[in-house]
């Protein structure tokens, strides 16, 4: 009988894939102040080896960095990305536009 088990066993492993897909969660986080900042959480299947807190670099978003967040993922990795304000892609998305930039650029070198 056991050799049943463990053929029964090694038959559910081998079905099993390796890596499954991560999932990815979109999220917003209401901030207090009035901003709401979307999150992307990519989530490993099973326990999690770690957290990761990811912070793009500037003038960009998690979206573009999405191989990245998906490969520590399927790592074990729980991956937390933020999109921060200086997103040019998220001010457009709220009536921002490049000439607003124009004109707060000379505002901010005074201060």
């Amino acid at each position: 009988m056991r050799i049943w088990t463990l053929l029964a066993a090694l038959g559910a492993l081998i079905a099993t894939p390796l890596v499954a897909d991560p999932l990815v969660v979109e999220t917003t986080l209401d901030n207090g102040a009035g901003r709401i900042v979307p999150i992307t959480i990519v989530a490993p299947q099973g326990r999690p080896r770690g957290v990761i807190a990811f912070s793009h670099g500037a003038l960009s978003s998690p979206a573009k960095y999405s191989a990245l967040t998906m490969r520590w993922a399927e790592a074990g990795y729980f991956v937390v990305a933020p999109l921060h304000g200086d997103d040019f892609n998220d001010d457009l998305r709220h009536g921002v536009t490049a000439a607003d930039y124009e004109i707060l650029a000379p505002v901010a070198a005074a201060a």
